[in-house]
């Protein structure tokens, strides 16, 4: 069952490819956990409102916000148990990291900086940057006992791993100084490039372009040395026994190896894996006994002409056929994934309609969260 991979974790991440339900998935996890009476928050780094829609809200801010009381009270949530959900803004993150790591003065001159209004969103692994920093602040929070991640599609999750070196290569304090200014000798970008070269900046981007950049990449390279500490700190987080990786699949051949790729980079970084979820599992059927298809045909039989009978018969056997080999297909991608060392498999029941409330996420969680499911 689903609980047993994440009962005794702070922070679960779901990863897998598009459209598999992994956002369903992580907001059923944290309800579930708020179930339990655990105060949960799911983060949606996915900039679709597809978790706002799976909980019924309107949409989502990019700092924490309750599902409101009754909803939980409907859905099975104790009076100890909340859940807060938040979809990422990068924008806002990082404006946020500036404010935080700079006195209010200087956060300003940063935040009023052309040079960083034009670029702020996008440098290079801002969205998946921004992500890690977005968790960093999440799992240090004493509100919320465990953290739920929904990452985007498989490849774009290995940026979100892979982000916070390269951001703090980026952001190098080796490269960053040669803009900054130098205290003693005075060797700003100008001093360094020359006139020449500032007077071609101006030209070209307006007067004062070229202080704006030193000024820009000298504030940012005054925050390189937090920006690696979290950066490393993410990092321990995520490998910590703690925290868990699922990988959410369904049971389609593409699905299934972008998850296996997954698993094997989640071994490379040294990464814990918690198992596989496969969502939209056809329910397994009995074959036909004859018995029972003479009393169906004679019933039908009773009901229109024989013909009719006999060909309306064969349709649904047809249909019935089709849907025991769906099933037995999904039966074998998860002995395939089984197979694939011998990890946790919990598979979830194809369910009709699109979750649309939380208490549709109740019900999920009924029968992915209970033994056999």
């Amino acid at each position: 069952m689903l609980s047993s991979l994440i009962s005794d974790k702070r922070v679960v991440v779901c990863s897998g490819a598009g459209g598999v339900g992994k956002t369903t998935t992580s907001a059923a996890i944290a309800l579930a956990a708020a179930r339990t009476g655990k105060r949960a928050v799911v983060l949606t780094i996915d900039p679709a409102r597809r978790l706002a829609d799976a909980l019924g809200m309107p949409g989502l801010p990019s700092e924490p916000a309750p599902v409101p009381r009754d909803l939980l009270d409907r859905a099975g949530v104790p009076p100890e148990g909340s859940l807060h959900a938040l979809m990422l803004d990068p924008k806002q993150t990082f404006d946020a990291l500036v404010r935080r790591l700079n006195d209010p003065a200087a956060a300003r001159r940063i935040l009023d900086n052309r040079l960083y209004q034009q670029v702020s969103g996008l440098l290079a692994g801002m969205q998946e940057y921004t992500a890690e920093e977005k968790l960093h602040e999440l799992a240090a929070d004493p509100r919320f006992d465990v953290v739920v991640v929904d990452t985007p599609p498989t490849r774009n999750a290995l940026d979100f791993l892979e982000a916070p070196g390269k951001l703090t290569r980026f952001l190098d304090e080796r490269v960053l100084k040669w803009f900054a200014p130098q205290q003693r000798r005075g060797f700003g970008i100008l001093q360094r490039t020359g006139k020449l070269v500032g007077s071609v900046l101006g030209r070209i981007f307006g007067e004062g372009f070229a202080g704006e950049l030193q000024e820009f990449l000298g504030t940012l390279g005054g925050m390189t040395a937090t920006l690696r500490q979290h950066a490393d700190e993410v990092r321990e987080i995520l490998a910590s026994p703690r925290s868990t990786f699922l990988l959410v699949t369904a049971p389609e051949a593409a699905s299934l190896d972008d998850a296996l790729y997954f698993r094997r980079k989640l071994q490379e970084l040294g990464l814990p894996f918690g198992g596989y979820v496969v969502n939209r599992l056809h329910p397994e059927r009995p074959a036909t006994s004859e018995q029972a298809r003479d009393e169906a045909g004679r019933a039908l039989a009773r009901e229109m002409p024989e013909d009719a009978a006999a060909a309306l018969l064969g349709r649904v056997e047809a249909t019935y056929e089709r849907e025991r080999a769906r099933a037995a297909r999904d039966r074998e991608t998860i002995a395939r994934l089984q197979a694939e060392g011998r990890a946790p498999v919990v598979g979830v029941p194809r369910l009709e309609g699109d979750i649309t409330d939380v208490q549709g996420l109740a019900q999920l969680v009924d029968r992915a969260f209970v033994p056999g499911a």
